[in-house]
């Protein structure tokens, strides 16, 4: 079955679940610099960082227990100031991981971007000249993409599926509700979105953006056909187009800016993070545990009288977070799932 060899290896200790993980990038990765992160993760370069973190939370963990068995009167704050000093600096490489998450995701899964907006906007002839092939049929019709379109692009070594979107409207045929369907399951994952307006019509396309799907995601407006713009007209109106991108998708006037744009609106355009990291949403929710916990012991500081149970206590739920990480204790539903979306045979 899928996974099956990773798994054993895993259940037989050979690997550890991020090295698992690392398989799965491997297979997946769409960039040199995302099988690049993978093969780090399955030699054990994330492993390593992580396991130096879990002794070091451990060490004052133990440090912390051990102040409970002695008489309060005996616990001066140089005791505490050495538990908050030391969970600060372990703290500071768990967000130097955390920072990192969002290049390495995108580096191994890679960005998905999605041009949405009215029909007959331009989507498809825009997204025609980002993948640089004439994948989508432009047509005079409004609606006539049918099919949700996507293609992985590579911008600057960046790994994007690029989504076109069916013209959002209320769907007048089945044909075209289905692309609707699935243009709002990618909206909701998606991690930009465009909103290309046809500039002629000089307004902007609201109506059309279901903006629950779009709540997490940033949401770009761009003012496409300025080639049937005379130039006049535009400087009168400049106010309507604050903060959007003005293209023309037919001559391909302001795609290398949209290019740009895309990169630095991912956070990407500095793109020089150590190759390993945290890439998974799994490994984000258990890094973000251990950091919560952290914050909470560093917000403890200077607190009188001294709350060592409740340090203590935070210091569990931080190595609960690592070890979540690692695998160490990890639930059999959490590894099926897991392992069940890899590929037959890996």
């Amino acid at each position: 079955g899928p996974g099956e060899f990773t798994k054993r290896a895993f259940i037989n200790g050979k690997i550890d679940l991020m090295q698992a993980e690392s398989v799965a990038n491997m297979v997946s990765a769409s960039s040199h610099r995302g099988v690049s992160i993978a093969l780090n993760g399955l030699r054990g370069a994330l492993s390593k960082e992580i396991a130096v973190v879990r002794d070091k939370i451990i060490n004052v963990l133990s440090y912390s227990e051990h102040l409970l068995d002695v008489s309060e009167e005996d616990i001066v704050d140089t005791n505490i100031a050495h538990i908050i000093n030391k969970v600060t600096k372990i703290h500071k490489k768990v967000q130097k991981l955390i920072k990192n998450y969002n290049t390495c995701r995108i580096m191994t899964s890679g960005a998905v971007v999605v041009l949405c907006g009215p029909p007959n906007s331009g989507k498809s002839t825009l997204f025609n000249a980002l993948v640089g092939s004439s994948r989508a049929i432009v047509n005079k019709d409004p609606g006539t993409t049918r099919d949700l379109l996507d293609a992985l692009i590579i911008i600057d070594g960046v790994p994007i599926t690029l989504v076109d979107t069916a013209g959002l409207r209320d769907p007048e045929n089945d044909v075209e509700s289905e692309g609707i369907q699935k243009a709002r399951e990618y909206m909701k994952v998606a991690d930009l979105a465009y909103v290309i307006n046809d500039i002629t019509k000089m307004e902007v396309s609201t109506e059309m953006i279901d903006n629950k799907l779009l709540k997490e995601t940033s949401v770009v407006n761009i003012y496409n056909k300025i080639d049937l713009i005379k130039k006049g007209v535009l400087d009168k109106s400049s106010g309507v187009f604050k903060g959007g991108l003005i293209t023309s998708a037919l001559t391909g006037l302001g795609v290398e800016e949209l290019k740009k744009h895309i990169i630095i609106a991912l956070g990407l355009e500095n793109n020089t993070t150590e190759n390993f990291g945290i890439t998974t949403p799994r490994q984000y929710t258990a890094i973000m545990k251990s950091d919560a916990a952290m914050s909470s012991v560093i917000g403890l500081a200077g607190h009188i009288p001294i709350q060592l149970e409740l340090i203590s206590f935070e210091l569990q739920n931080a190595l609960r977070g690592v070890e979540d990480l690692l695998g160490i204790k990890t639930a059999d539903e959490i590894l099926d799932n897991m392992f069940n979306s890899f590929c037959v045979g890996k």
